[in-house]
């Protein structure tokens, strides 16, 4: 009976995921660390951390959607290449730090 309860709370957080300063924070983790990455790193990177009800398209869509809000509040940019393939690096200003 405590094991299902225990059971049902753990997968009621993963379906529910996360807010986004979680997967931002881990997106900038990430690029600190290795300076560089394209969307399918990110993809890669919270794939498991993501709600379990969103499928993997809306997955997808949810990690474009992060890039694209990171992108808009200068805390990443675009380095090169398509913004589908090409690399994202921290932005040269230090407004990530405040988002």
């Amino acid at each position: 009976m405590v094991a299902e309860i225990i059971d049902a709370r753990a997968q009621y957080i993963k379906n529910r995921g996360m807010n986004d300063r979680y997967y931002i924070d881990m997106i900038v983790n990430y690029l600190k660390q290795f300076k560089s990455g394209t969307k399918a790193d990110f993809i890669t990177l919270l794939r498991d951390k993501l709600p379990d009800v969103l499928d993997d398209k809306q997955k997808i869509a949810k990690v474009k959607n992060l890039l694209s809000s990171m992108s808009r509040h200068g805390v990443i940019e675009h380095a090169g290449g398509n913004k589908r393939t090409g690399a994202w690096v921290l932005a040269k200003r230090e407004t990530h730090e405040k988002h």
